[in-house]
């Protein structure tokens, strides 16, 4: 895990959005340096968004987003979502009216299915979907996404 630049403990400015694709990418090359040939990013709201942008034109990164905007501010993640072409998961829940419209938009623009974008009942946002007080359903697709993702690869 990491901090975004002016998040947590990293320094820097939380109002650059663009700065904070390069750390998703900085992220990301790290791991390829260290010799993973597959990444799964993982991100909530904002970060979701931003992991979106920073993965969409880079092999074998898959992305789980949860509560995942539409919109975030200079990111546009409707048109991005298309290119990850089914290395993508997003969650939200229908309380959360923000997230879930999200969700529909993506739906509705033909970049992700059912299978990829998945609405869960109850509420919450982001990284409270993985709480203890969370749908068991989502943590239990997690689960799933993470177990798929371990399964050895051959190219």
């Amino acid at each position: 895990t990491f901090d975004f630049r002016g998040h947590g403990k990293s320094e820097g400015n939380l109002d650059d959005i663009d700065g904070m694709v390069l750390d998703a990418e900085a992220a990301i090359a790290f791991a390829r340096d260290r010799g993973f040939e597959r990444v799964m990013l993982v991100g909530a709201g904002m970060g979701a968004a931003v992991g979106l942008v920073a993965a969409a034109d880079v092999p074998d990164v898959t992305i789980v987003g949860f509560s995942t905007p539409a919109d975030f501010d200079t990111l546009d993640t409707v048109d991005v979502v298309e290119r990850l072409d089914g290395r993508v998961q997003l969650i939200a829940t229908r309380d959360d009216v923000s997230a879930a419209d999200s969700l529909h938009k993506f739906r509705a623009l033909g970049n992700v299915d059912s299978t990829e974008a998945r609405l869960y009942p109850g509420g919450g946002h982001g990284v409270d979907l993985l709480s203890e007080h969370a749908t068991h359903s989502i943590s239990e697709r997690f689960d799933e996404l993470l177990a798929d993702f371990w399964v050895p690869h051959t190219p």
